[in-house]
């Protein structure tokens, strides 16, 4: 009997494993069954997850919504499901939410708690832009402002938080953090300190 290697797996088979094909020198496909129906329900799989999106547009929402509360593997169990907090809602709750707050006139939705003491139920949700929830938490965050100096001691500028800053130099928001706990003396050419 004859061997082939799979361009995959890279395993000896023999060639009763591979199917024909006409195109090739020997005859066989490159690859071998096995790896060929993986692909194939990988493709069908991908297929099937872009239609059912299309037409169930709020359902993502639901299955993030579980996830967070149910799976330990998830990594934002420990602020959900960790604190105790449970996804009471099932797929009609999520269809109505989704009609009732107009989330499919948003660019971004995203699923809220109205308390977020509280568990997901369809009196504690909401569909928000995802930009405003984003504003609204950095509101209630208390970030310290910061200022930016020369290395004559010249005040140039004040920033709202160290992200904000790290953007508008172009350099990682650790590397400013390094120089305000005074590990490191200098970022991109400049002194960093907190406003007092």
């Amino acid at each position: 009997m004859k061997i082939k290697i799979c361009c995959k797996c890279k395993k000896q088979r023999l060639i009763k494993f591979f199917d024909k094909h006409s195109q090739t020198k020997d005859g066989y496909r490159p690859e071998c069954k096995d790896c060929r129906r993986k692909t194939r329900n990988r493709e069908q799989d991908k297929a099937y997850k872009l239609i059912y999106q299309q037409k169930f547009p709020y359902y993502k929402h639901l299955l993030s919504c579980r996830q967070r509360c149910n799976y330990k593997y998830n990594i934002s169990y420990k602020y959900y499901g960790g604190r105790g907090i449970k996804c009471l809602l099932n797929k009609e709750d999520v269809k109505k939410l989704w009609f009732r707050d107009r989330a499919y006139e948003m660019n971004k939705s995203e699923l809220s708690r109205k308390n977020h003491n509280k568990h997901y139920t369809y009196e504690n949700c909401q569909f928000m832009e995802k930009e405003n929830h984003l504003k609204d938490k950095s509101k209630r965050t208390n970030a310290k402002q910061i200022n930016q100096y020369t290395l004559d001691d010249k005040y140039i500028k004040t920033y709202k938080s160290i992200k904000l800053a790290s953007k508008s130099i172009k350099k990682s928001s650790s590397s400013i953090l390094d120089v305000l706990k005074e590990r490191s003396k200098t970022c991109a050419g400049f002194f960093w300190k907190y406003k007092k």
